[in-house]
């Protein structure tokens, strides 16, 4: 089922006259319908029939009228339908619902969940190859759905891109089982051909058995299609086709995107084995190997992040991190960090103190960020005098951040700009604190650096999908968090919490990285919830003057303050004031990480404000 087209509703009425054996009974001027289905329009049509967009009275919601073609093919639609309510069995997120079905003037029809959403084909004729973390995380998907069919005895036998539809959630969900069959009812050979021929398995042309490892097939050159934006059975004949799916010897994806993994050409080609033995035997074997390569298990003695979240796009990340070749000095200073912070007393200090050391600019970084914590009130000029004054608590996140921050050794500018503003924001929060009176400044500036998190980690880990989101936001105009969700199915500030999860912050930390709700934010009940809304407005500000029109800046940062007045008081005088205060340490802290002044959004900003100031008369 394809959503490409749409039609008017006049067009519904000469649709249905022509696939049902009666006329319909409508009256001019009235809405057709499907038994009680009120039609809105045509949404497209395949091989099993044609979708409409249909109002259902009796439950007042939109669903998918699906009026099946009856021919020698398909058989008793008495068969048919008793299909359709084995299919209809089948309850998994990941599969495209089917609510009920029925005759209208001896035609068969189904009724389906509407998907306002696009097919995987769209997708694909839209963009080509998806990004390689977005295509694994979408294959997996399916995978899980189709598995959930194998276990239940159900064969797909007709899977395409088109069929594949994908919500406004980003979720897919395979459709049209229309054609499937329990496998013992796949006669070897003797069932014509049904699906669409550049997707069929080996076993459609010879006398072979149709089962699970036949939809394996099909999957592989979906996931092929995926990762290289282009056909793997591409011919112009339907013979030429016939003979590369039997014979001709498929090259792996990387042949066509050379900066692919080899374990997934591995996975590929598996499921493009010409022999069904050599094949994953289903759906389910075939997850397992994807998933085996997003999530690894952790060899033993790893000292790397503990995966306590669930989530896929946390766990790919996570995979990720892995193969960075800084990746195993960082997690084995992220654990001794951990271990000594936990310790405490004198020997752990020192002990903390050499692992600085060690690192010239991270020795820097530190002494910059205990000084922009105490900013006003002492000069720390040594790496333990810092250790002490910051607390166990503080230095542990601090030093898990700045090692963070030292695997970007050849970051962008973009990147740059990113942890720049992160900085900016725990200096912003940091003065609003004191501003405001609230006393835990030196736990809020680590807090509103961390706010950001999870955007740094996918900048860096998975520039191609930050890449589709920022375009996204751009060129459709969705906000931040719905684009995320669409690109890797999860927020930023999702993703950053489960990386804290991971990587066992505490709670009070992965609180603050959540943003403020929309309007009025309401009064917090905690401590943590007040870390929160300090770190997350913090963050607000620079989104603010990084992003937003310099004319329209005093606008949004007085709605911004407006929106705080539960939690704390800020007229936007004293927020300018805050702004103008901050420049010099964001401005050293630039330098510092070797930011080109000339290409930043926020020190640009600053600049102008400062030369702006210096033009008002006195």
């Amino acid at each position: 089922m394809q959503y490409a087209d749409t039609f008017p509703i006049d067009n519904c009425r000469k649709i249905i006259r022509n696939s049902v054996q009666t006329q319909t009974k409508n009256k001019p001027g009235t809405a057709p319908t499907i038994a009680r289905f009120k039609l809105i329009k045509k949404l497209g049509s395949g091989t099993q029939g044609t979708v409409f967009l249909a109002r259902d009275p009796d439950l007042d919601r939109q669903v998918a009228v699906k009026l099946l073609r009856t021919d020698p093919l398909q058989g008793d639609i008495e068969a048919l339908l008793a299909e359709a309510q084995t299919l209809s069995r089948l309850q998994h997120s990941n599969i495209l619902p089917i609510y009920e079905t029925g005759q209208f003037r001896k035609q068969p029809y189904l009724v389906l969940e509407y998907i306002d959403g696009f097919s995987l084909q769209q997708l694909l004729e839209r963009r080509g190859a998806l990004p390689v973390a977005t295509a694994v995380i979408l294959m997996s998907q399916i995978l899980a759905g189709v598995a959930h069919a194998h276990e239940r005895n159900i064969v797909h036998r007709d899977l395409t891109p088109a069929n594949i539809l994908i919500n406004r959630n980003s979720l897919p969900k395979v459709s049209d089982f229309g054609l499937s069959r329990a496998p013992q009812d796949a006669t070897p050979g003797g069932v014509p051909l049904a699906g669409t021929l550049r997707y069929m398995s080996p076993e459609h042309f010879s006398n072979q058995p149709v089962g699970p490892w036949s939809d394996v097939f099909a999957l592989g050159l979906i996931f092929y299609e995926m990762l290289t934006g282009t056909h793997a059975i591409d011919s112009d004949t339907e013979f030429s086709a016939i003979y590369k799916i039997t014979h001709a010897h498929i090259d792996p994806p990387s042949a066509a995107r050379p900066d692919l993994p080899d374990v997934l050409d591995k996975i590929v080609c598996t499921a493009l084995s010409k022999n069904r033995a050599d094949r994953y035997a289903d759906a389910m074997a075939m997850k397992t190997a994807l998933d085996n390569y997003r999530v690894p298990r952790p060899a033993e003695g790893d000292n790397g992040p503990d995966e306590k979240s669930t989530h896929s796009t946390v766990k790919f990340l996570l995979r990720r991190m892995s193969h960075k070749k800084e990746f195993s000095v960082l997690s084995q200073h992220i654990g001794d960090v951990r271990k000594l912070t936990a310790e405490g007393g004198k020997t752990a200090v020192q002990r903390l103190s050499n692992i600085v050391l060690k690192d010239v600019t991270l020795t820097r970084k530190l002494l910059m960020v205990a000084n922009s914590a105490y900013y006003g009130q002492r000069k720390i000029t040594n790496v333990s005098r810092a250790i002490v004054l910051l607390g166990m608590k503080q230095v542990r996140l601090c030093l898990t951040s700045l090692m963070v921050g030292s695997q970007f050794k050849d970051a962008s500018d973009e990147l740059k700009h990113n942890l720049l503003n992160s900085f900016a924001s725990g200096i912003i929060a940091r003065e609003s604190a004191r501003l405001t009176g609230y006393k835990s400044n030196e736990d809020l500036f680590i807090c509103a650096m961390f706010h950001g998190l999870g955007e740094t980690l996918t900048l860096y880990y998975f520039p191609d999908e930050y890449a589709a989101i920022m375009e996204l936001m751009k060129k459709q105009g969705v906000d931040k968090f719905a684009a995320t969700r669409r690109i890797l199915g999860i927020a930023f500030h999702e993703l950053g919490v489960g990386t804290g999860r991971a990587w066992q912050f505490p709670e009070s930390l992965i609180e603050a990285m959540h943003p403020l709700s929309r309007g009025v934010v309401d009064k917090a009940e905690s401590a943590n919830e007040m870390l929160q809304r300090y770190a997350a407005f913090a963050n607000e500000v620079v989104t603010i003057l990084t992003t937003t029109n310099a004319e329209k800046v005093a606008e949004h940062c007085a709605a911004l303050t407006s929106r705080m007045e539960n939690n704390f008081r800020m007229s936007p005088q004293q927020l300018d004031e805050i702004i103008e205060n901050s420049q010099d340490l964001i401005t050293k802290y630039a330098r510092l990480i070797e930011v080109n002044v000339h290409s930043s959004p926020l020190l640009t900003y600053l600049d102008k404000d400062t030369e702006d100031a210096q033009a008002e008369p006195a």
